[in-house]
């Protein structure tokens, strides 16, 4: 990674601000003028290497988010909150770049340090969705409506896991919440849809367009 020259007086608390909102409103330049510009002041700052990290993955270059993520994780203390999001977000890029079983120690570190959160629960449920593992799915996505119970996409994500374990029964019941919660999320129901074809559930899936 390139590292500028630190300018004296860099305020590295305001600068990982400005970097952190530069990144959410795709102003990659800017964002990382200012992430390097604290590397040179502390390399090792875990914020920045954070955020270099989440810049990396932005730019398609996973292997290094991967490292720069970890290497930020290594640096915080072990009691930080702040790890939950850095474990959720190595887990994220960790799954876009094929490594699903990583991915799932990932989430599984951040759940160790928030157990509350939702939607952490909701990626380690799909993911165990798509590593055909349904079963530990249910549990997961179960967790995140406990933690969740007004988000449908919680509720479609256990409407799926259910119906991959043959719980139709209960991924209907799953579903009908979801749409009651999000009648709009037409992503939802048709992911659930999905699942319900792949099982041979055809009049199932017909009847999911009738409610």
């Amino acid at each position: 990674v390139e590292v500028t020259r630190a300018r004296p007086g860099v305020d590295v608390g305001r600068t990982l601000r400005a970097a952190s909102a530069q990144l959410r409103h795709g102003e990659h330049p800017a964002a990382i003028e200012s992430i390097r510009s604290v590397l040179a002041q502390r390399p090792d700052h875990p914020d920045a290497l954070h955020l270099l990290g989440l810049w990396q993955h932005e730019r398609g270059d996973s292997p290094a988010a991967v490292a720069s993520i970890r290497a930020a994780i290594a640096a915080w203390p072990p009691d930080d909150p702040v790890l939950a999001g850095a474990w959720n977000n190595l887990g994220n890029v960790l799954l876009e770049s094929g490594h699903g079983s990583d991915a799932v120690e990932a989430y599984r570190a951040s759940l160790a340090i928030d157990p509350a959160n939702a939607p952490t629960w909701g990626n380690l449920a799909t993911l165990l969705r798509r590593l055909g593992r349904p079963d530990e799915a249910v549990i997961a996505a179960r967790a995140g409506v406990d933690h969740d119970p007004t988000d449908p996409q919680g509720w479609f994500t256990l409407a799926r896991a259910l119906i991959e374990t043959d719980d139709v029964a209960g991924g209907l019941r799953a579903h009908a919440h979801a749409v009651a919660l999000g009648p709009v999320d037409s992503v939802g129901r048709d992911q659930v849809v999905r699942s319900l074809v792949l099982l041979g559930r055809l009049d199932d899936a017909a009847e999911l367009y009738r409610v």
